[in-house]
């Protein structure tokens, strides 16, 4: 059987050397391996924590070594991470039994000749105190590093929100992620769905300000395969990630557009509000991503949604009563369940993406009905993705005005324009922008 430290490097060298979505990546890699469930758990945990921490392992790294770790080879720098992390932040394997492993692993597969530095390098790091940086004060950049986020958005983040709420936002979205998911009682009730998966060992806490979402606070890895979530009575969805559909309120009986709609779980929720009557036209410019959305029709068992592949910055598309435009973003609202995420963007992804979110909106807008609504949201944090974009289509387009109708929601989620905005921080959900306009 494979063992799962080898099949880590397997996955976190594609991933490094690639950009591709480490999602991806691990998915493939743990169909194709010969490993039992706990293997594959190991495997991907480890893989996404290195991920995770990769700036403060190679800052940990960068301080034993006699040369820059970027000269490092690529391999050995990789695997230097995975042996730094089960030294520092992992206290399942004793650090004699995990060095003598990663030395072994390097000889086998990189070669001879990397064993001295990789034996050297691991028993110095062994020596340290991973509770706090190795300096009093740290530079900007070393902050970037200790917090493991790209040096480009730590020092983007102080500028907006200055440096505590900086490293609060890091720090939040560092923690283990809370898996969350929205309950549909259909044929049963919410208690009744609660009551039959604690039964079966999935636990569930409620969440403020809401009925229908909920907090797994232990057996999600058997949520998929449970007959509740087979049957459609559970999705899994992040509470914040609702909050558009909320916002958008659809109406039984009414023709709703989800455009940029893979993988359709706010298709659904669209759904489940408009008690299964109406129209609703889910798309995406992605066939594979698309597919996913048809392929989960049928545990819902909704038949108002129409799926189909097509771009929301140029296609035509029917007029409609309302609008979710859950635009492509960076993401950086949920690097706590990507974290493969704030590696793969740039600081230029965000002027990239905020000139398709406002081609994405002026093309869209066309659809609405008078009197029709158009909901905007993301998963960012930046402001040029989100109110930036809002106000430059409010501008361009007179006849589309701001209302928001959002007295029944939280107010610490309503930012200072009056739309919404979460953040991981404060209030403990992923980070989400939306905004409500209505076309005169």
């Amino acid at each position: 059987m494979e063992d799962p430290r080898i099949l880590s490097q397997s996955i976190l060298n594609e991933f490094f050397e690639s950009n591709k979505s480490l999602n991806n990546i691990t998915a493939a890699a743990a169909s194709s391996g010969n490993l039992d469930t706990n293997a594959v758990q190991r495997t991907l945990a480890l893989s996404r924590d290195v991920v995770r921490w990769k700036g403060r392992l190679d800052y940990w790294i960068d301080s034993v070594l006699d040369r820059p770790i970027a000269k490092l080879d690529g391999k050995l720098k990789i695997l230097l991470r995975s042996a730094a992390f089960e030294l520092l932040m992992d206290d399942k394997v004793p650090d004699y039994a995990a060095i003598d492993s990663w030395v072994k692993i390097a000889r086998q597969s990189i070669g001879e000749k990397v064993t001295g530095i990789t034996n050297a390098v691991l028993r110095s790091l062994s020596n340290m105190d991973p509770s706090k940086p190795l300096n009093d004060s740290l530079s900007d950049r070393q902050l970037a590093d200790w917090l493991s986020f790209p040096h480009w958005l730590v020092e983007k983040w102080i500028a907006s929100h200055g440096k505590d709420t900086a490293i609060s936002i890091c720090n939040a979205l560092n923690e283990p992620y809370r898996h969350t998911v929205r309950i549909y009682p259909k044929s049963l009730s919410t208690d009744e769905i609660i009551s039959q998966c604690s039964n079966d060992g999935i636990q569930f806490d409620p969440i403020d300000s809401s009925e229908r979402f909920f907090i797994v606070t232990s057996g999600f890895s058997a949520l998929k395969k449970h007959e509740l979530f087979l049957t459609g009575h559970i999705s899994v969805q992040d509470r914040a990630a609702g909050l558009a559909v909320e916002l958008l309120d659809p109406k039984p009986g009414e023709t709703v557009l989800d455009v940029c709609a893979a993988p359709g779980t706010k298709a659904v929720y669209l759904a489940e509000r408009m008690q299964g009557t109406g129209k609703i036209l889910a798309s995406d410019s992605n066939p594979k991503r698309a597919a996913l959305g048809q392929n989960d029709l049928e545990r819902h068992g909704f038949s108002i949604i129409d799926w189909s592949v097509r771009d929301a910055a140029a296609d035509t598309f029917e007029t409609a009563d309302a609008i979710l435009v859950d635009a492509p973003c960076t993401g950086t609202g949920v690097i706590g369940k990507h974290p493969d995420i704030k590696w793969r963007r740039t600081e230029k992804n965000v002027t990239e993406m905020a000139d398709l979110q406002i081609r994405i909106l002026k093309h869209i807008s066309d659809f609405v009905k008078p009197g029709g609504r158009l909901v905007y949201s993301t998963c960012s944090l930046e402001p040029e993705e989100n109110w930036n974009v809002v106000d430059a289509f409010l501008k361009l387009n007179p006849s589309f005005t701001l209302e928001m109708n959002t007295d029944d929601m939280n107010t610490s989620w309503i930012d200072k324009h009056g739309t919404l905005q979460t953040l991981p921080q404060r209030d403990n959900l992923d980070g989400m922008y939306a905004a409500k306009m209505i076309r005169s």
